[in-house]
């Protein structure tokens, strides 16, 4: 059985798609959890994060969710980006879980 999503292009197995609708749901309690009850740990590996955005785009497509404003792999709103997206990665572990170990995104901590 196929199910057609409105994110990825065609269409995917039901349990692929149980999988990416658990994957995102796992990285956005993270992010809730990180942003609600450890803020100052938020504040600590945002002022510690090295390097800069590359504008890779990593961020920006989650398997095979993708963001609307990604155009050609480049950020078409990126001097204007929302909150959440200047904000990302807090830290390694939501970086991993976002975009995998195999990325181009340039930040790193060194704690």
């Amino acid at each position: 059985m196929l199910v057609k999503t409105n994110y990825a292009i065609g269409e995917c197995s039901v349990l692929t798609f149980i999988r990416m609708k658990l994957g995102k749901l796992r990285r956005d309690l993270y992010t809730k959890f990180l942003l609600k009850f450890r803020r100052n740990y938020v504040k600590y590996k945002l002022r510690t994060r090295k390097g800069f955005c590359s504008k890779c785009g990593d961020c920006c497509r989650f398997k095979s969710l993708t963001c609307p404003y990604l155009k050609n792999n480049l950020c078409t709103i990126h001097k204007k980006k929302p909150k959440e997206c200047r904000m990302f990665p807090i830290d390694e572990i939501q970086k991993i879980l976002t975009i995998g170990r195999n990325n181009r995104c340039t930040f790193y901590w060194d704690d």
